[in-house]
């Protein structure tokens, strides 16, 4: 089985999903004042120690009560406004490409579940691996119960779903931009570097991995011719 796997901010989406999806979260009061204030604080705390099985289970007070109902309106409204006019139409045409070849779509992302919902109920991927929020009675805990998937979080969570469906990384490809996914890529049968960081595109050249400029070139570079 070929699983093709697509990462979503900056990728299939030109943006970033959070970014994005804030200032309507605030407005609609999905989150309270002192989330928008924490925030980079916990940002800079899982880039520098990074994502390990150790968070399984631990509380985040900054994540803790946030109601689903306004987080889902948000979402709703930051995909109508945002996100879908924002989509990558090179991606979307490789996605119906790859369904029509009979490969399976998986959609890898560091976003919150949630917030790119709406996207998953119009491309409706085979599967989705995201950073899921806990919700107990319609709030949520702020307890991590499945590992964030960014950085070796990403492949640990790609490689579990894999196992599940008895395919090897060999098998698969993954599109992505950011230089962050290099745990995946390194094990990936196909890395697509697309419309990549200053450094993702440098390692790409040296390794040999296409290359897929979709904003500029619209063309895919082989990195051995």
């Amino acid at each position: 089985m070929t699983i093709c796997i697509f990462d979503i901010d900056n990728t299939l989406y030109r943006s970033s999903t959070v970014r994005s999806f804030l200032p309507y979260a605030l407005r609609e009061g999905a989150f309270p004042l002192k989330f928008f204030l924490a925030l980079p604080f916990y940002l800079l705390r899982f880039f520098f120690r990074g994502v390990t099985p150790a968070l399984l289970g631990k509380q985040f007070p900054l994540m803790q009560g946030i109601s689903e109902q306004q987080m889902k309106a948000a979402a709703k409204i930051t995909y109508q406004k945002k996100i879908r006019p924002g989509l990558d139409t090179v991606l979307l045409k490789e996605i119906e490409m790859q369904r029509k070849a009979g490969n399976k779509i998986l959609l890898a992302s560091s976003s919150f579940y949630p917030v790119i919902e709406p996207l998953l109920k119009e491309l409706a991927p085979d599967a989705v691996i995201a950073t899921d929020i806990d919700f107990e009675n319609g709030r949520s805990s702020g307890i991590i119960r499945a590992l964030p998937p960014f950085r070796e979080g990403k492949k640990l969570r790609v490689l579990q779903y894999l196992e599940s469906v008895g395919t090897s990384p060999d098998s698969c490809t993954f599109f992505t931009d950011h230089h962050d996914d290099l745990p995946l890529l390194n094990i990936i049968g196909r890395p697509i570097a697309t419309n990549p960081t200053r450094r993702l595109r440098r390692i790409a050249r040296e390794r040999g991995w296409e290359i897929l400029d979709t904003r500029k070139h619209r063309h895919k570079e082989n990195c051995h011719d």
